[in-house]
């Protein structure tokens, strides 16, 4: 996990200065430490129990609830294929 997040630090870091670099920063956008920091918390809180659940519905429930029915693995895998690319193109509030 350390490994991980290193990487994904060192990911932000470097996004940020291509940004920065590509854009000429603007101090007028940014909206603080304080709301950074909140966004900051909300989606380490947040998109770990997004993927977990992509992943228990898209891989493990559908493929194997369709296995129980068609007693084959298959119809499930493609469902929930299907499912798992179309997920990102729903609109979202």
């Amino acid at each position: 996990m350390g490994y991980c997040a290193r990487s994904a630090f060192l990911g932000f870091v470097l996004v940020t200065a291509v940004d920065l670099v590509l854009n000429w920063w603007d101090a007028t956008s940014w909206p603080g430490w304080l709301t950074f920091l909140a966004v900051v918390a909300i989606s380490v809180a947040v998109i770990p129990v997004q993927a977990a659940t992509e992943e228990y519905v898209c891989r493990d429930w559908l493929v194997q609830n369709f296995a129980s029915w068609a007693r084959t693995p298959w119809p499930g895998a493609v469902a929930s294929s299907l499912l798992f690319v179309v997920l990102p193109a729903v609109p979202r509030c």
